[in-house]
């Protein structure tokens, strides 16, 4: 039973018929003349095509026209005229299919006419001066003929398909066959972040689509294209094309074969053209229809005609399938990935709720300050920062992004925005005020401080926005227009636009307004607070405060960096992250972790700020502004790592000083079987890679269209498992170890190879040889002739019959002047590619045509468990040195004290980055860690790190190796690293209570207080934070060990009560409730205030009302400013809190359900805080809160410990 189906025909608008017209015109409604029946005029490059059941048929243009009628029923009489005069008759036979170009010598708008066997294509050229420019009011074609039959709309429907466009999925395309062989299209949807769009694809013979193949046609909603000679010209002219020209020349006989537009509500429009075999169209993968007229002088040459391109596109469908599956997960996972970028983005500009970028004010205020510090010194070109200025630079920028978010400076900037609408005269006028207005939230006035200059200088810059040139020309040019516009649906799309134009000019201004506020309100007192807090030594900076200019310098140097952040990222950032995130989604990464380096996109940032942003993408020596380049944390650090091998997930972390800002998960490929057994995943991509710039190297472009991907896949898998198995072979050689006849033994093979290979130039012109440099005379593994290995295993593919002869066709290549090491007498080669194998390294570097190529692929841990000698701190030989075989070996080069330094340091770095314990450090944080030498020690096998009784006050972080945890001569547990201990005689300054000894050699971390001092506030947070979650476990532990499992039920959830009615303190009135409280007391005034600031944090409950309710989630802890609260679990109070007390910090730390409730005595102030709220306070205020989490985690610890022993 054939699957044919009728082509739908499209809808004709009332009763009238849809015949297709140029440009996707619709047709005007039929018309009689005194001569016969008049078609819709063809305008210039417009398209028609009418049945011969039309003829006689007159054409008529300016100066010019010709007359088409049947002769003896099959050929056709084309008469040509000017003015009155006859010029030419001409017989056509159908089956000549030849264009007839009509023309005059003053008309030079050619019409086409191009003949068929059931009608013929009218079309007209766009006529232009002597200039090649088109003209001005060019005439239409008129065309008149016999009226239709009253079967045409029956006749024209068997050209005309109609299909929804929202229906093509990834899985399920539109696949067009336009012939008998080649030339076969698909339609999918695009992976696109505006509109939704639809690509047209060019498949090859069996219907495959290459996965890096481009549409040669973007369509969506307005789209109109002919599809012509013309078309697949000029797509056999370009290399993304698809088309290869020798196919081209020998199937595609139509000089039109079709019309598709897209219409409203995405209906994609296909109108064939008389086309020698039709178009085979196959929707939703089983249905198919046939569109067109079919081929044959009769039914049953016709009926095998349809049947044969029924065979043909089935067998498209069948050879589509297994790719659709793989096609719709490599779109999946693309989409992934420029999400994640897209993401990445925002995070690197720490972007807040308000949308204001914090790394832009950052920048700014970096770049302004560093300079006037004795600690910065030099020229733009050669700025050093010290340390200590660098602290302080940090401490100001992160406290005045604070500022930026906090409710007072959000509530002054709209109240200002506010004033500055409402003080317009002209935007009330002109009706604007209220529309502006309904875009910003209330205000309450009583916090909000209105006599200063910096609120007068925002209303102003408000006023100066929305009266600049550039708001008439965007918003009130569209209003205006709006209110001319008569047609209905038309000033509705004008209305949603000037609503997103508003909403667009508001959200810019208050982002402007709010970094005004902040930089011209705070920055002062901010940095004068800051010297203090830090101690900064007077001598390295001026007395002189910060001065106007400076403020002014910053908020243009903002604006700036706004633009060049965004710039800088698409540029340097972009792509590379989305290689690398499909690296690791294929597994053609094994690494753990990999960084993307933000130094090109730094350098790239500097050159743009300092050429103004007219830099060049491809300039990279620019100059450099360094007070920017000498801050190394400026720019977050970006990290694409797989936590867990054995879970197909990577995660890409962007992180900064204050921790992650940003943590995005990526599913990777499946594999399935794709890998041979037994080869190491990351060993097999970088060959593959390899393998895969080879062969574009030695095969030519051109047979590369004419192969699908399944094809490519084989024989790309085929030649790396040659490439891989030869490359094993001659490390094993060097080791005097048999030859490997297949893929088993590749892991130990290559972790244990040392050596290097090389090409060389073999006895043939186009030989090159990959072997052993250097090569001992004991080796008998002969060496690799790539080229022809290459060539041999194609030719023994078709021999099998698995490609197609002549499918992979080698260029032809002379030798180059590449050079492959050094020496004048070094041979020349035209394919320079090493492979080194070392400590369980291997490295690959190549050069294809002039493009370096690089893998590094890790086989081995890092480093082994020998890397440093006994001692006390870690040696600085601990890195072991690459080996040249076949060199010479004389002693090492003795390292100068520097060098070793350094080198141990590169070492301790490598080592912190492994741990997830440092996850949330940056590289920056990191590397300050690992300079810290004295305080990292290596403690022999039976060493004790802790002595039991003793007194020392510093906590140690285990980076290598493993500890027993002993209580007289019982091993009470095995420590690994990154694990943390000690850590309670340092909060408690009490005697240890256990022993901790060393199970093999280990390298640990050694924290004291004085450690502690001299690390970054960002640093030690995050250390708190390790402390506080360890605290947090042991609590529960013993809490559980005391009162059993059944005491503690965190299962159960409830609703959460009802919210305190927010209270909006004047600034001077929370000032004095603050600084009545002993909580409060190690806070400086500036510091209270910026608590203050947080307006809507500030609760008040009733008497007797609910703050916590027993197995709710929620977050959030509270401190008590004013009043009193009882602990109640069930029926009875089991606490009391007042004034300075905080409660709710457990499942604050835990994200777990409340173990308890707690209810207002009177009337209670509070002030709520939950993770948002601890972000936004600034890292010295959240350093000193978790201070007082740890004080009472140890007292409450201490305590349950205590009982946990009596009982």
């Amino acid at each position: 039973m054939s699957l044919f189906k009728k082509a739908d025909p499209v809808a004709p608008k009332g009763k009238a018929p849809v015949p297709a017209k140029g440009k996707g015109e619709a047709p005007p409604a039929k018309a009689k003349s005194a001569h016969g029946y008049t078609h819709p005029p063809l305008a210039p490059l417009g398209i028609r095509a009418i049945e011969n059941i039309f003829c006689p048929l007159s054409i008529k243009s300016e100066g010019v026209s010709c007359l088409i009628d049947m002769v003896g029923g099959k050929d056709y009489r084309v008469k040509t005229f000017s003015g009155q005069k006859e010029v030419s008759s001409e017989i056509i036979p159908p089956t000549d299919r030849k264009k007839k170009a009509v023309t005059e010598f003053m008309f030079k708008g050619m019409i086409g006419i191009h003949i068929h066997p059931e009608g013929m294509v009218l079309t007209l050229d766009q006529d232009t001066n002597s200039q090649g420019q088109p003209r001005l009011n060019q005439p239409p074609l008129e065309i008149i003929s016999e009226p239709p039959p009253s079967d045409i709309e029956e006749l024209r429907s068997r050209r005309l398909f109609s299909y929804d466009l929202k229906k093509c999925t990834a899985d399920k395309p539109l696949v067009i066959a336009t012939n008998k062989e080649h030339m076969h299209m698909q339609i999918r949807m695009l992976d696109s972040d505006g509109e939704d769009a639809w690509g047209m694809f060019i498949s090859s013979p069996k219907g495959l689509v290459r996965d890096d193949s481009k549409p040669v046609l973007i369509l969506k909603e307005g789209v109109s294209q002919r599809i012509d000679r013309q078309f697949f010209t000029q797509l056999a002219g370009t290399s993304s094309g698809g088309i290869d020209v020798r196919t081209w020349n020998k199937d595609v006989h139509d000089p039109i074969i079709m019309e598709v537009k897209v219409d409203d509500g995405n209906l994609l429009v296909i109108e064939e053209m008389f086309t020698v075999y039709g178009l085979t169209i196959l929707t939703q993968m089983e249905q198919v229809t046939y569109v067109g007229v079919p081929c044959g002088n009769t039914p049953e040459l016709q009926d095998a005609h349809l049947k044969e391109c029924e065979r043909t596109v089935l067998q498209i469908r069948d050879a589509i399938k297994d790719g659709l599956l793989a096609h719709a997960q490599e779109m999946a996972l693309a989409s992934m990935r420029k999400s994640i970028v897209r993401d990445v983005k925002e995070a690197l500009h720490k972007k807040n709720a308000d949308g204001v970028g914090v790394l832009a004010l950052e920048l700014a205020v970096k770049e302004v300050l560093a300079p006037t510090y004795a600690g910065a010194s030099g020229s733009e070109t050669a700025m050093n920062v010290s340390h200590e200025t660098l602290r302080l630079l940090n401490a100001i920028t992160s406290e005045l992004s604070g500022w930026v978010e906090a409710d007072a400076t959000r509530e002054t900037a709209v109240a200002a925005i506010i004033e500055g609408i409402k003080g317009s005269e002209q935007l009330q006028a002109e009706g604007f005020d209220e529309m502006l207005l309904q875009e910003l939230p209330e205000v309450h006035s009583d916090s909000v401080e209105m006599n200063t200059p910096v609120f007068s200088d925002v209303v102003a810059l408000a006023t100066r926005t929305f009266s600049s040139k550039a708001f008439a020309r965007e918003t009130k040019a569209l209003a205006r227009e709006m209110a001319t516009c008569e047609d209905p649906a038309l000033q509705k799309s004008m209305a949603v636009e000037l609503d997103k134009n508003i909403k667009r000019n508001i959200t810019a201004l208050k982002h402007k307004t709010l970094v005004r506020i902040a930089v011209k309100s705070h920055l002062f007192n901010i940095e004068k607070s800051k010297r203090e807090v830090l101690n900064f030594d007077p001598t390295q900076v001026s007395d002189q405060p910060i001065s106007d200019r400076e403020l002014e310098t910053i908020l243009t140097r903002y604006d700036a960096y706004t633009e060049y952040l965004d710039r800088a990222y698409e540029a340097r950032l972009g792509k590379p992250l989305l290689g690398i995130i499909k690296e690791f989604q294929t597994g053609a990464n094994d690494e753990p972790m990999q960084s993307l380096s933000t130094k090109s996109f730094l350098a790239f940032l500097v050159a743009l700020r300092t050429s103004g942003g007219s830099v060049s993408e491809k300039t990279d020596s620019v100059p450099a502004v360094s007070s920017l380049q000498a801050l190394p944390d400026a720019i977050p650090d970006i990290q694409v790592l797989q936590p867990d091998p054995a879970e197909p997930k990577g995660v890409v972390r962007v992180v900064h000083r204050e921790g992650a800002l940003l943590e995005a998960a990526f599913e990777m490929v499946q594999h399935g079987g794709a890998v041979p057994e037994g080869v190491p995943n990351g060993v097999w991509f970088g060959f593959r890679d390899l393998s895969e710039r080879i062969m574009e190297y030695y095969v030519s472009v051109e047979s590369q269209k004419k192969r699908d991907r399944d094809q490519d896949a084989m024989v790309l898998r085929t030649f790396t498992s040659i490439l891989l198995l030869k490359v094993v072979n001659l490390f094993r050689a060097l080791r005097n170890l048999p030859a490997l006849r297949e893929l088993g033994k590749v892991q130990s093979s290559l972790e244990k190879g040392v050596g290097i290979l090389s090409v060389h130039p073999g006895e043939n012109a186009e030989d090159e040889l990959l072997d052993i440099r250097n090569r001992p005379k004991t080796v008998t593994e002969p060496a690799m002739n790539i080229r022809h290995e290459l060539r041999q295993m194609i030719l023994g593919l078709e021999k099998a019959g698995e490609v197609p002869k002549d499918t992979y066709r080698f260029k032809q290549r002379g030798r180059s002047s590449a050079l492959l090491g050094g020496g004048k007498n070094q041979d020349k080669v035209a394919l320079p590619i090493t492979i080194r194998a070392q400590d369980g390294v291997v490295t690959i570097e190549a050069k294809f045509n002039d493009e370096a190529f690089s893998k590094k692929i890790r086989l081995t841990a890092l480093l082994g468990g020998d890397e440093a000698d006994a001692g006390e701190t870690v040696s600085g030989d601990t890195v072991r040195k690459t080996v040249d075989p076949g060199q010479p070996q004389g002693k090492p080069a003795s390292k100068t004290r520097e060098e070793q330094i350094r080198n141990n340091r590169a070492i301790i770095y490598k080592l912190v980055s492994g741990l997830p314990f440092f996850a949330k450090f940056s590289d920056f944080e990191k590397k300050r860690i690992a300079e810290r030498d004295l305080s990292f020690k290596v403690v022999q096998k039976g060493g004790t790190i802790i002595g039991e009784g003793t007194r020392d006050t510093a906590f140690f972080i285990l980076i290598r190796g493993l500890v027993h945890v002993t209580k007289g001569s019982q091993v009470i547990a095995t420590l690994g690293p990154g694990e943390m201990f000690g850590e309670i005689a340092f909060l408690t300054n009490t005697p240890r209570t256990m022993n901790i000894v060393a199970k093999e050699s280990v390298l640990v971390l050694r924290m004291d207080q004085d450690m502690m001092n001299q690390l970054e506030q960002e640093s030690r947070e995050k250390l708190k934070d390790h402390i506080i979650n360890k605290q947090v476990l042991r609590l529960a532990e013993t809490t559980n060990n005391l009162v059993g499992p059944e005491g503690v039920d965190l299962t159960t959830r409830s609703e959460l009560p009802p919210d305190g009615e927010i209270s909006r303190l004047k600034p001077e009135v929370s000032m004095v409730l603050i600084d009545k409280l002993p909580l409060f007391q190690q806070f400086s005034a500036y510091e209270k205030k910026r608590i203050g600031a947080f307006a809507t944090s500030f609760r008040t409950f009733k008497p007797d009302a609910e703050i916590i309710r027993e197995g709710t989630l929620d977050t959030s802890f509270f401190i008590i400013i004013k009043g009193k609260v009882n602990v109640v679990k069930g029926d009875i109070t089991i606490a009391q809190l007042g004034p300075g007390d905080f409660f709710g910090d457990m499942a604050f730390l835990t994200n777990t359900a409340r173990t308890s409730s707690v209810v207002s005595q009177g009337e209670v102030l509070v002030m709520k805080v939950d993770q948002d709220l601890m972000k936004r306070m600034g890292s010295e205020i959240r350093e000193k809160l978790k201070d007082q989490f740890l004080l009472r985690l140890t007292q409450r610890l201490l305590q349950t410990t205590g009982k946990t022993l009596k009982k």
